[in-house]
């Protein structure tokens, strides 16, 4: 996430909290401590977290709240299987794009829907989904 991208956030925590204090600096801190957040889920993990609480919104709060969505969608997403003419080091690579693009919310061609489910690739390949 990019400084803009974090005050348009910012703008949205301050519309459903208006008491938080937000300052010029503020941006810059949050686009720093959020920079491998994709904005979309920044603002969809704001949108769950005002939902559930009334607490002041922090970025680790929108951090933890992105991972449980990217999570969600790797569990849900129906299994997955690689390409078979990959040798070892290019079926690693692959599992690993795949995962991070399932967590983007990509729902992945069936011509790669297999035996391996993408939750039990993450594990495998010691991938996060944040």
């Amino acid at each position: 996430m990019n400084t803009t991208e974090a005050v348009l956030l910012l703008r949205k925590v301050h519309a459903y909290r208006p008491a938080q204090h937000i300052d010029e600096l503020t941006g810059d801190a949050w686009a720093e401590a959020l920079d491998d957040i994709r904005y979309i889920d920044a603002d969809e993990a704001l949108v769950a977290i005002v939902k559930r609480t009334s607490d002041w919104i922090t970025p680790d709060a929108i951090r933890a709240e992105v991972r449980r969505i990217r999570n969600r969608r790797i569990d849900q997403h129906p299994p997955v299987e690689p390409p078979p003419d990959l040798d070892p080091q290019q079926q690693l690579a692959w599992t690993r794009a795949i995962v991070r693009r399932i967590g983007d919310g990509e729902q992945i061609p069936d011509q790669y829907r297999g035996a391996l489910h993408a939750r039990d690739i993450r594990q495998l390949t010691g991938g996060t989904a944040a």
